[in-house]
């Protein structure tokens, strides 16, 4: 299998034990070039595991273990992924409600000052200066 072509979307259950060691590699090295050394730790760490398992059955046992991992690991990203966007969606609205509250406060100020010229009798004084201010 080429590794540097496989799609890491791909399902793992066609992963061999080679294919699984290099992918927890590859998986490492991108991590830590992230600067996430914690989970390329981590993934060394279970290359090291798979890698030393001996016989067969441990190593189907070990790319086993992996598919598991990885398929919680996704549901655990999209969770996360979900949340976010959702909380993103909700922030969305917030200010468009505010913006919307600001909007109609502003206006009802407006009225209420043109309101107040109209009646007062310093209307006459003002208008000449409002006039020039462009309203």
């Amino acid at each position: 299998m080429n590794h540097q072509s496989r799609d890491m979307t791909t399902p793992t259950t066609d992963l061999t034990h080679a294919d699984t060691v290099a992918l927890l590699k590859r998986v490492a090295q991108r991590f830590a070039q992230g600067g996430l050394t914690k989970e390329a730790a981590q993934f060394e760490q279970l290359a090291l595991e798979r890698e030393n398992a001996v016989t067969d059955d441990q190593k189907t046992a070990a790319s086993e273990n992996f598919r598991v991992q990885v398929l919680d690991w996704e549901a655990k990203v999209k969770y996360h992924n979900d949340w976010k966007l959702e909380s993103l969606k909700a922030t969305m609205a917030l200010a468009q409600r505010a913006l919307t509250s600001a909007i109609l406060i502003n206006g009802g100020a407006a009225v209420a000052l043109l309101s107040y010229l109209a009646s007062s009798k310093a209307a006459l004084d003002l208008r000449h200066s409002l006039l020039c201010f462009g309203a």
